[in-house]
């Protein structure tokens, strides 16, 4: 590992920022494809927009960056490619790392405060316990998963309590496992789709994003379809919108995440907003819109909610993340 000074966990001393160019074209097309919508008023949620993530010398200008949010610690882990960015609840990055894998594909944190890294060495995945300087203390096998479930090529990954879950984005699977790496349970949602998709949707069909709520109720994406779903633990699949123009429909939804409370939030990299449904699925409120001002998103594409109602989004065009605040009325 590669690693900044430090003094203890929090205690960064020096910083340093690196951005990554991205496909003109694809920003280009995004961008010149984007709808202007006017913001629809609040109904239960404001969301108000602080800052975004910086340095001592500014503005990160992350692209394509995810991010993950460590309640217990109150802390936002920032990740693209084998770097990791640690900042405190106020925004500060105190401490960063640089990891040997080639990839690190998703993050979490146990409730000891190790990091458990989703890696992609290039040929094989692989689950790794760290510390929280980075520094690899072991690794998570999974284990005894039945032949109907082999291990698939995960992309994102969970820990609700004392589980893992796993997606294959590309595969519509979810798949779960015990902290040690024994398997518990899989999901395949192609069956429960067949009636939302047509049979060419299915043949292109991936999922754009994935969460997992308390009760263990799986909340995905379809860009193919421009909607968001749950999948309910009794194995039903509930529609949560669908595609169209104005508040509370998507053009190309892609990450989505579930707040404390049960609220569903989407990003819509077309759109160029997060919108936020209630624990029934019914529309709130949507923020950003795109534009280069402070508060506006340009293709958002990771999002990450804290229990403090902090709210991270990952977007393009080197804006970084940004930060907003919820107020919940």
């Amino acid at each position: 590992m590669k690693l900044s000074p430090y003094n203890g966990r929090g205690k960064r001393l020096t910083a340093g920022s690196v951005c990554y160019p991205i496909t003109t074209i694809v920003i280009s097309s995004l961008l010149f494809i984007c709808l202007f919508v006017s913001p629809a008023p609040g109904m239960g949620i404001k969301a108000t927009y602080l800052y975004n993530l910086s340095d001592f010398d500014g503005l990160i200008p992350y692209n394509w960056a995810r991010v993950y949010v460590d309640n217990g610690f109150k802390e936002v882990y920032v990740f693209f490619n084998n770097e990791v960015h640690i900042f405190n609840n106020s925004g500060m990055d105190v401490f960063e790392f640089f990891s040997e894998y080639r990839t690190i594909l998703d993050l979490t944190v146990d409730p000891g405060g190790n990091l458990i890294l989703l890696v992609n060495n290039g040929t094989t995945l692989s689950l790794v316990r760290c510390n929280y300087r980075g520094e690899p203390i072991g690794e998570i096998r999974r284990t005894s998963n039945p032949a109907e479930y082999p291990l698939s090529s995960f992309t994102e990954m969970r820990r609700v309590g004392d589980k893992l879950y796993f997606a294959n984005l590309a595969g519509l699977r979810v798949e779960v496992f015990d902290m040690v790496g024994n398997f518990v349970k899989g999901y395949d949602l192609a069956p429960s789709l067949v009636d939302i998709l047509s049979n060419k949707e299915m043949k292109e069909a991936i999922m754009g994003g994935f969460d997992v709520d308390s009760d263990g109720n799986i909340f995905f994406t379809l860009p193919i379809k421009g909607g968001a779903y749950r999948l309910n633990v009794d194995g039903t699949i509930s529609a949560i919108s669908r595609r169209g123009s104005g508040p509370g429909k998507f053009g190309v939804p892609s990450a989505i995440a579930v707040d404390r409370m049960g609220n569903v939030f989407v990003c819509d990299k077309l759109r160029c907003v997060v919108v936020i449904f209630d624990k029934e699925l019914n529309y709130i409120t949507e923020f950003g819109y795109r534009g280069l001002g402070p508060g506006n998103l340009v293709v958002p594409v990771s999002i990450a909610i804290g229990d403090d109602g902090m709210v991270y989004v990952s977007q393009l065009l080197r804006r970084g993340v940004s930060v907003f605040h919820l107020e919940y009325n």
